[in-house]
């Protein structure tokens, strides 16, 4: 009953009746498990949401899952990276792929991936 009622409570946080308030969640790692929470603001109304330092535009909503890419301004790196929230539960997954500017000259690229739980 607990769970149930704090996935009602995240919904409502980043639902769109709560157009033009930012939402903000604190996320912990879950893979591997931290202590350490990363800030999540989300602007439903105009579409981007941060997460840490990184800045991402919302490209997919719907009733459970909002979807968003990264807005790499810099151009020392190739690649992007790609945020999916579940708006019912908190459960956040995060995938990038890019070039760090050391190894342009090389080509290789670096895979990451990041699993947290967001919560108020």
């Amino acid at each position: 009953m607990r769970a149930f009622l704090g996935a009602a409570l995240l919904a409502a946080t980043i639902s769109d009746s709560a157009i033009g308030a930012q939402s903000r969640l604190n996320c912990v790692s879950t893979d591997p498990p931290s202590s350490k929470h990363v800030a999540l603001k989300v602007d439903i109304e105009n579409r981007w949401l941060t997460f840490g330092d990184s800045f991402y535009d919302i490209v997919r909503m719907d009733n459970r899952y909002i979807t968003a890419i990264d807005r790499r301004t810099s151009e020392s790196q190739a690649g992007a990276g790609v945020l999916v929230l579940n708006r019912l539960t908190g459960n956040l997954k995060l995938a990038s792929v890019y070039v760090p500017l050391v190894w342009h000259t090389s080509g290789e690229s670096v895979a990451e991936t990041f699993v947290a739980q967001c919560s108020e």
